[in-house]
């Protein structure tokens, strides 16, 4: 099966080190959520994923093609990233901002295949009625939504076999409770077609209800990897988020969710997303 891959890898930001022999993979059907504090090294990993970031040291790879040996055009055929923050200044509409994604395909599909990508994501975000809006008019959660349809069209394909990656980073941090549950379903809806999903998250409770996988860093390095039950207790979090929890099981999930003590030096919030659901 292919896989992306980030093996022992270190980069070195300025002055700072910012990972250390850093290890993740994911492969198709997973959705990997990427957990860690301020700094920890979250959005560099994800760069590092999606070739954005050169390496110090280590090996990034699409099965067995390294990441810097291909070129943009096939990179972005075969991994889609929506950064943390996109500035667009140009008066695009919204619809021609997502139909962006479909650049790398222009040349090798059908006209007809690129609109019904694009159709198709503006309908998994719920921005169709916004479609004809000029993007730079809109809110900042709605301009998330509309990068993130940009990158789920550059994902989208008519059959679901080739192995693509869906790179996303922070997709919630400017939305509503509604929408950052929309997002992680979707994401988890993509994993079981067959896409590779890593997300960056700061909500415990949004890796515990809808991962596979995740990832823990701490000062740069990668301190945990597994399912999120077996990773995320409490003794972690209190060593890695300096916060005191205990878990409940959901009924209807039966995954566990994380529930703060009030025994913590910091101030922190985690949503007890029982409330939500």
């Amino acid at each position: 099966m292919v896989s992306l891959a980030v093996r022992g890898v270190d980069v070195v930001l300025g002055s700072r080190q910012v990972l250390t022999g850093a290890s993740m993979e994911v492969s198709p059907g997973e959705l990997v959520a990427v957990l860690g504090p301020n700094g920890a090294g979250k959005s560099t990993l994800l760069n590092v994923l999606s070739g954005e970031q050169k390496v110090l040291t280590g090996d990034v790879r699409i099965g067995d093609e390294k990441l810097h040996h291909l070129s943009s055009a096939s990179l972005a055929c075969k991994r889609a990233l929506m950064p943390q923050k996109a500035s667009l200044s140009f008066p695009f509409k919204v619809k021609d901002v997502v139909a962006m994604g479909r650049d790398p395909f222009r040349a090798s599909v059908e006209v007809s295949s690129n609109r019904l990508a694009v159709d198709w994501a503006l309908q998994e975000t719920d921005i169709g009625h916004l479609a004809r809006r000029v993007y730079t008019q809109l809110s900042g959660g709605e301009q998330q939504r509309v990068q993130l349809a940009r990158v789920l069209a550059q994902v989208w394909r008519e059959a679901d076999e080739d192995a693509r990656f869906l790179l996303l980073d922070e997709p919630t941090s400017s939305l509503d409770l509604a929408h950052q549950h929309s997002v992680l379903h979707l994401a988890s809806r993509l994993a079981e077609r067959g896409v590779g999903v890593v997300a960056v998250v700061h909500d415990l409770n949004l890796a515990a209800l809808y991962a596979t996988q995740v990832v823990v860093l701490s000062k740069g390095n990668v301190v945990a990897t597994g399912a999120p039950e077996a990773v995320l207790q409490p003794s972690l979090i209190a060593d890695v988020f300096d916060l005191s929890v205990h878990r409940v099981e959901d009924p209807d999930s039966g995954r566990k969710l994380i529930v703060p003590t009030g025994n913590h030096r910091r101030s922190a919030s985690v949503i007890d997303i029982r409330r939500a659901l």
